[in-house]
């Protein structure tokens, strides 16, 4: 079905490890050195203070919160199909009871993974 590396994946600081392995490097290439630029007549000091919460979600927020979705890929992907396999049987056993779009959805997830 797919190739990912079997396992528990483990977001480790700024890694993501299977099996005691990095298997996935979870690091953040944007630069916050783009957020260096300055109002006409503003201090450093103060467009630093000014930029701390844009800094902050593109060096810490938001590259911890992809690694922790990319970390729970392999789980997601077996719940997903679980319950693909889990709404085949219900329209077997009760007919089209309305869900194609959502069986559309969990096929095109799951081909995506692992195609």
């Amino acid at each position: 079905m797919t190739k990912h590396t079997k396992g528990e994946w483990v977001l480790d600081d700024r890694f993501i490890r299977c099996n005691g392995k990095i298997i996935a490097n979870a690091w953040f290439t944007a630069d916050p050195e783009d957020l260096e630029d300055r109002l006409e007549g503003e201090s450093w000091l103060d467009m630093r203070h000014r930029t701390e919460p844009q800094r902050e979600l593109i060096t810490k927020t938001e590259p911890n919160a992809n690694a922790k979705l990319i970390a729970a890929a392999p789980d997601l992907l077996k719940a997903l199909t679980s319950a693909y396999h889990a709404l085949l049987i219900l329209v077997d056993i009760n007919g089209d009871v309305g869900y194609p779009e959502l069986i559309k959805q969990c096929t095109e997830s799951i081909k995506k993974a692992t195609k």
